[in-house]
């Protein structure tokens, strides 16, 4: 087994299997197994689990996910779920010296066997691994040019089970142009992570600044120029709370800092944090901390 990088400009990729097909929970069983070649799955309809010995995550209709070879893993549908796929089985660049082989025969047939886990070739475990320096590693990639995308897999799917003479370069041609697709979606996924994060900062900034105030999110995100359930996913996302709950969690600590200076009663302290309601912010206070603020500033003399 070895890993040998190539750049992007020389990647001319090696369409080893092509399938589609409808699976749920009775008629797909993938093994613990290891790839000796790359995998592509474009789930159309549906979701599979992908689990390997470090993490475990869903890919949905959709989305694209790409398997590399030499890493341990299982596939699997949950209980009462089913999806439809297209799968591509390949090599980042021909080799005539690396060991070529039957997908069916070695991957497909222990699907078949129900093993609990797949047997190593030990012949194929010394196969040269191409990877892309420069392509991203891609799990549960979300495709919004989809009706493109699909209308690629299909045509994949076509040329692959025909024979006509210029079969290997139609099939390099049509998996370079998905190639190129999913290159496309990830500088679109990174480049609106960044701004996510732009923006993200810029709002916790503003409650940083402002949390005496009134806030009005609506407001606040429309001049982001996304809406605000948008923005709550993206908030999520990036701090794994709410905005909301920022804001919450902020003006408690503002008021714990306040009520230790031991200067102003609890009613004044939720009144300069934002509250007008110091029943509600008590509650708040209460539940956050653990004790309500007077007792919080009691116990802090």
């Amino acid at each position: 087994m070895s890993n040998i990088m190539i750049e992007m400009l020389s990647l001319s990729p090696y369409v080893r299997f092509v399938q589609t097909f409808h699976a749920n929970e009775f008629n797909y069983y993938v093994p613990w197994r290891i790839l000796y070649d790359n995998e592509i799955t474009f789930v159309t309809e549906g979701e599979y689990v992908v689990e390997t010995e470090n993490e475990k995550y869903v890919v949905k209709a959709n989305e694209v996910h790409v398997m590399k070879p030499f890493v341990k893993h299982r596939y699997y549908v949950e209980k009462g779920k089913e999806f439809n796929y297209y799968g591509v089985h390949f090599d980042w660049f021909y080799d005539k010296n690396n060991p070529d082989f039957d997908v069916k025969e070695t991957y497909l047939s222990q699907c078949w066997d129900m093993v609990k886990a797949a047997k190593i070739d030990e012949d194929l475990m010394g196969r040269k691994a191409y990877d892309s320096k420069e392509f991203p590693s891609v799990k549960s990639l979300f495709i919004h040019r989809f009706a493109e995308m699909k209308e690629l897999f299909a045509e994949l799917l076509s040329v692959f089970e025909g024979d006509l003479p210029s079969k290997p370069i139609r099939l390099r041609g049509i998996f370079l142009q998905i190639l190129s697709e999913i290159c496309d979606e990830v500088y679109l996924k990174q480049k609106n992570e960044v701004h996510g994060s732009d923006m993200v900062e810029n709002y916790m900034n503003f409650i940083i600044e402002n949390y005496q105030s009134e806030i009005d999110l609506p407001k606040i995100v429309g001049e982001y120029g996304i809406s605000p359930s948008h923005f709550r996913k993206l908030f999520k996302t990036v701090t794994n709370k709410a905005p909301h709950e920022f804001l919450m969690e902020y003006r408690i600590k503002q008021a714990k800092k306040l009520l230790l200076t031991h200067k102003y009663t609890v009613t004044e302290v939720a009144f300069m944090v934002g509250y007008d309601d110091y029943h509600y912010f008590s509650r708040l206070f209460t539940n956050k901390v653990g004790c309500a603020p007077k007792t919080f500033q009691d116990r802090n003399k």
